[in-house]
């Protein structure tokens, strides 16, 4: 189960979520927070959006603990974060590869958007139109591909979560 911009890490949209989705048979939950990996200093120098959205994140990781603690006590299942989220709209190969190298042990969803631009988008109020074929092309790639195995990462969906 998932909320529109992660909506669900506020206490007040999660209970009721949480209660929902046990109602329903729902076993797993996203999770919405992650760590804030190392960021090459000069991405983050030249970008004064980037020093506000890893600010915002830092913020909102407060609720992480009452959200584990939470998705526990429902008997639901969860992973242990979500990686990417800082990369959202820029995600391009080099990116991929540095969220990888830093990747730590455990089950990780990597926050991303692929697709692809099309008349339906068009008619959407969102900054993610090209970005969503830029990750398209890297998730679907050789190298992508070859980066996980090389890395002994396995990759599952939530089912076998």
């Amino acid at each position: 189960m998932d909320c529109h911009k992660h909506a669900h890490m506020f206490p007040s949209v999660l209970q009721p979520l949480l209660r929902s989705a046990k109602n329903l048979g729902v076993r797993s939950v996203r999770n919405p927070f992650g760590r804030l990996f190392p960021l090459p200093f000069n991405r983050i120098a030249r970008n004064p959006n980037l020093w506000r959205r890893v600010a915002e994140l830092g913020v909102l990781r407060t609720f992480a603990d009452k959200f584990k603690r939470e998705v526990e006590a429902h008997g639901l299942r969860t992973t242990d974060g979500s990686v990417g989220i800082i990369d959202t709209g820029t995600l391009d190969l080099k990116s991929f590869l540095v969220i990888l190298d830093h990747l730590p042990q455990g089950t990780w969803e990597l926050v991303c958007h692929p697709g692809y631009n099309d008349a339906e988008l068009d008619q959407v109020r969102t900054r993610l139109r090209q970005s969503r074929e830029t990750e398209l092309a890297v998730l679907t790639s050789p190298d992508a591909k070859a980066a996980l195995q090389k890395r002994g990462i396995e990759l599952i969906s939530y089912h076998e979560l």
